[in-house]
């Protein structure tokens, strides 16, 4: 009994992370930093509500302020300087509907 417990487990396990398995990134596109994520050939902007903060470092790790700007489908930073690596923080929600 308890090996088709873990069995079923580990099959919810691999079933779940495979749901959540999308890919986030940020691209240059039409001279803007923005975001994006997807999985595949299916690739969308993410949602500008989705995007809670963003940073930028230099070549000597000092910060960089970045500005995020919220189009109406899609999110961009905009660095003051010229960032060799950026970072955000993002709101991740399960596919579904709230009730």
């Amino acid at each position: 009994m308890s090996k088709k417990i873990f069995i079923a487990a580990l099959m919810v396990s691999v079933a779940a992370a495979l749901v959540q398995a999308h890919d986030g990134w940020i691209d240059k596109r039409d001279g803007e930093l923005t975001f994006f994520y997807g999985h595949g050939a299916k690739i969308d902007p993410y949602k500008p509500e989705y995007i809670r903060e963003a940073r930028a470092f230099d070549s000597k790790g000092n910060s960089i302020p970045v500005e995020i700007v919220r189009h109406k489908d899609y999110a961009a930073i905009t660095p003051n300087g010229d960032p060799v690596i950026v970072t955000s923080a993002l709101l991740q929600r399960l596919l579904g509907q709230d009730t």
